[in-house]
């Protein structure tokens, strides 16, 4: 399992910020796999799983890179939420839209949690006569 911690990391440089990814990436490409006998091709391939297509990127070109750098090393990706496996040469135009509205939706969750300019200041219960 690889995980990179980016809450609050801000950049469009990602490479040096996912030092996990980068390691994943290495991996697939030179690990070899154990193949178990009597399962179907398709069976055998590396899948890397993602939980959803934020997880995935955090921009089209992001998301479409990683994707390019899993396929370019011999691996399916398979997004939970979406319950999608994505072989290579797999058109990616749906799940980048997924992952522009979740990040749309993350922010404005984020921003509502910040506001508290919405919230109108509580009235005085003492009356002036």
């Amino acid at each position: 399992m690889y995980i990179d911690d980016a809450i609050g990391v801000r950049t469009t440089k990602w490479e040096n910020k996912l030092p996990k990814r980068q390691e994943m990436f290495s991996d697939l490409s030179h690990e070899t796999f154990d193949r178990v006998p009597g399962l179907t091709p398709a069976s055998r391939e590396k899948i890397v799983f993602f939980r959803s297509p934020l997880c995935i990127g955090f921009s089209k070109k992001h998301l479409e890179t990683t994707i390019q750098s899993i396929w370019t090393a011999g691996a399916g990706v398979y997004v939970q939420t979406e319950n999608i496996l994505l072989l290579s040469g797999d058109n990616l135009a749906h799940l980048s839209d997924k992952m522009l509205r979740e990040k749309r939706a993350a922010s404005m969750r984020s921003y509502r949690a910040d506001d508290t300019s919405a919230c109108p200041p509580a009235r005085s219960t003492t009356r002036n006569s």
